[in-house]
């Protein structure tokens, strides 16, 4: 992002090495790393936002850049053992047309 902080997505479906997890399975997650020297032993990222079709969430100044990064999770289809399950997620950087989060960031 060309700041300290450092942001990954993942969807993590739970089906085979990952059936138990308990933690944002089958959603669309957002982790972070947080901006902190040191760094606590261990925590190399940390989950900032889970979310389900159709929420969004936005982080402020990404990369320094003054714009607003949007994710909004359009859709998540499952599937089955035999079937791959996946996630269409929009990305924007800037104007988006989003409407309001669903998902706010948590005040720091």
């Amino acid at each position: 992002s060309g700041s300290t902080n450092d942001y990954f997505i993942n969807f993590n479906r739970k089906i085979g090495m990952n059936s138990q997890n308990k933690e944002g399975s089958d959603l669309v997650n957002v982790y972070g790393q947080a901006e902190r020297e040191p760094q606590v032993p261990g925590e190399a990222s940390r989950l900032l936002y889970s979310m389900h079709d159709g929420q969004s969430t936005e982080l402020p100044d990404f990369g320094n850049s003054g714009k607003m990064l949007s994710i909004k999770v359009n859709e998540i289809v499952l599937g089955d053992e035999s079937t791959i399950g996946w996630a269409e997620v929009t990305i924007c950087l800037g104007t988006c047309n989003f409407g309001s989060p669903s998902i706010s960031p948590s005040p720091t």
